[in-house]
């Protein structure tokens, strides 16, 4: 197992997991964790995550062919389904959404996903540099992300980012929300509310 330390930004998070650990089911061990959307239009970016994957898989003391297998795998972020790609198309996440019958998430649109999750705590930086305890980062907000790629051939060959330290660039827009409310018109002080009575 390796690692290779890479600076990702700034880059607008969605999800993040930072305030305290969390599973998404109960045999999940608890993890910090953010997702950032990276626009496809962003080369640059792509470009040094990818040269940094490929710089840390070649440095193992592994045979060529677990090399290639490891780095294919990595790099196979048009199947929405391989948790070990280094980045994932939103676009391919929607469509499989839309397929499933499930909703799309309009951010996802014309980005690339990257993932990162820590057991531990991650830094958290202000613009500054220093160390901010409590600083809230909220889906939407701009950040730099530091963070150090693992790869493994055992028990199956992948990669995977760990989490190390967060920097709050900007605060940005949130995220809307989609509610199922309809429209209504609004009451006076006086109106009684139009319960549904239930027969």
């Amino acid at each position: 197992m390796s690692k290779g330390k890479i600076k990702v930004g700034p880059v607008r998070c969605i999800f993040p997991v930072l305030a305290e650990p969390k599973g998404f089911n109960e045999t999940d061990k608890p993890k910090y964790s953010i997702r950032v959307l990276i626009p496809k239009t962003d080369k640059t970016t792509v470009k040094a995550i990818y040269d940094n994957v490929t710089l840390t898989v070649n440095s193992m003391d592994w045979t060529q062919a677990v090399k290639q297998k490891v780095l294919k795998i990595a790099k196979d972020f048009q199947n929405a389904d391989n948790d070990n790609a280094i980045i994932k198309d939103g676009d391919k996440i929607n469509q499989r959404r839309l397929d499933e019958g499930g909703e799309v998430i309009d951010a996802y649109n014309g980005h690339y996903l990257l993932t990162a999750k820590n057991s531990y705590a991650p830094t958290i930086v202000g613009a500054d540099t220093i160390p901010i305890a409590g600083i809230k980062i909220e889906g939407g907000d701009y950040v730099n992300l530091q963070l150090s790629n693992w790869c493994y051939s055992k028990p199956k060959p992948g990669t995977t980012w760990n989490l190390e330290a967060v920097q709050l660039v900007k605060k940005g827009e949130p995220f809307a929300i989609k509610t199922m409310f309809d429209e209504i018109e609004e009451l006076d002080e006086d109106e009684e509310v139009p319960f549904n009575e239930i027969s």
